[in-house]
């Protein structure tokens, strides 16, 4: 009867037993299961933080815009073109010092929240607010070709460099920052306030008869977020980076006496979106009867906008500056030059959609061998007698990875993903090739995790 009990306990011993030896086996699996768990948690933390950023960026320029029109910098601005040139140096460097100041206070208080989200942040390496860099800052004075002009010294001083060229019928002194190629918001409102003040150091009796100043590109990091491929989470990302330049784009111009209350000869500046064909992306230019800004186009379209400039529609005697009965015409040709430009986007739109049409079209193709491929695999696994059974399975386990990214480059038209699906299908070769050594290497990796 002892016997028979322990005939009875045995099966439930060798059950108890086999549930030990599984969960010890795949031990390594269930935790890197829970790794992946909470990995997946913060992506998504981060993602719910990232759709969150336009709010918060809108949110943050409305009291940036209130500080600005209320300080006593911005109505000074509106009268530094009747200031001495030494006053108006101190204006323009006090600008950027107090927008500085302005972007510390609100970074304090937006820092001062709770410490637990802040560490979270920290942790999960959000940044917030995005932060935008400029490059390629210079400075054009215009004047009539007509008048002799000494040309400046070949020099570089303070990193600005300054060069004489000739421009359709205007004599061009071109002041180019050759200091630190990338800059922050404020250095470049520090860059602005030198090159103004170079030029006063060369030319203080013969004041240009127009100006253009020029930042050639903008960027800003792109959030990253694990559900970037969502469209309405792409869209918002899109337009945070927007926000972000716009802000960059209205201290700019507020710098540069093209503020919206900036009255000149009767005439307020005006701001368009501009579309730039070399860069297949939309800048930023504004122009007033005496000067003009271009932000994140290239140099290109600086000339043509001075090619629409005439030298015949300023007169010395009445100061620098388009006159004002001549400013509605070259105000018309702005507006047509920038309402042809968007003629080139539909362009340059229809060339992607086919682009991107040709790319889908080869992803199929590519997709279709590699799933005729994995069919004739299998068909050779099911000949009799098979003795290449396992790398008949490893091939068609390549071609089934191929084909997951034949699709995604299909999809996105990446080549990229292209790229990596070859490199799938070409790891069939060793898999007849040099089979054995791939089996002993894989046998040393198990060994080696095992130890661990």
């Amino acid at each position: 009867m002892r016997q028979q009990r322990l005939d009875d306990t045995l099966p439930h011993d060798d059950k108890h037993a086999s549930q030990i030896a599984f969960w010890q086996g795949h031990r390594r699996g269930l935790t890197f299961l829970i790794f992946l768990a909470l990995a997946g948690i913060g992506l998504l933390i981060r993602g719910a933080h990232r759709q969150r950023v336009p709010q918060k960026t809108q949110m943050q320029r409305l009291p940036r815009e209130e500080a600005h029109a209320a300080s006593p910098t911005n109505a000074s601005l509106m009268q530094t073109k009747e200031m001495p040139s030494p006053l108006r140096d101190i204006v323009m460097n006090m600008a950027p010092s107090q927008h500085q100041s302005l972007e510390s206070s609100i970074t304090a208080n937006r820092n001062s929240g709770n410490a637990i989200l802040l560490a979270l942040k920290r942790f999960l390496r959000i940044e917030d607010p995005i932060p935008v860099k400029a490059q390629g800052i210079s400075l054009y004075a215009f004047w009539d070709s007509r008048h002799p002009l000494i040309r400046p010294s070949m020099e570089v001083t303070e990193d600005i460099g300054a060069r004489m060229r000739t421009i359709g019928l205007w004599t061009v002194i071109h002041f180019v920052w050759l200091g630190t190629p990338v800059v922050t918001a404020a250095e470049a409102g520090n860059i602005i306030a030198a090159l103004c003040h170079r030029l006063d150091e060369l030319y203080p009796a013969a004041p240009p008869a127009y100006l253009i100043f020029h930042i050639e590109k903008l960027s800003a990091p792109k959030p990253r977020s694990p559900l970037s491929f969502m469209k309405k989470v792409k869209a918002d990302i899109e337009n945070a980076i927007t926000d972000a330049k716009e802000v960059f784009v209205d201290d700019t111009q507020r710098l540069c006496d093209l503020g919206p209350g900036q009255l000149t000869n009767g005439w307020l500046p005006n701001r368009f979106r501009h579309y730039d064909p070399e860069t297949q992306q939309r800048g930023w230019l504004m122009i007033s009867p005496r000067r003009a800004l271009l932000i994140d186009v290239s140099r290109e379209q600086l000339l043509l906008l001075a090619n629409l400039l005439q030298p015949y529609d300023t007169d010395a005697n009445h100061g620098p500056g388009i006159l004002s009965e001549r400013y509605r015409e070259l105000l018309m040709l702005v507006m047509q030059w920038n309402s042809n430009q968007d003629s080139f986007q539909a362009v340059n739109q229809l060339k992607s959609l086919v682009e991107s049409g040709t790319k889908a079209i080869d992803g199929q193709v590519l997709l279709n061998f590699a799933v005729a491929g994995i069919a004739i695999l299998i068909a050779f696994l099911l000949v009799p007698g098979q003795t290449y059974s396992a790398q008949l399975i490893a091939s068609a386990g390549c071609l089934a990875v191929a084909s997951l990214w034949f699709w995604l480059y299909a999809r996105s038209g990446r080549v990229v993903f292209q790229l990596i699906g070859w490199i799938s299908v070409l790891a069939i070769i060793p898999c007849f090739l040099v089979w054995s050594q791939i089996v002993s290497l894989f046998e040393g990796i198990l060994k080696f995790f095992s130890h661990l």
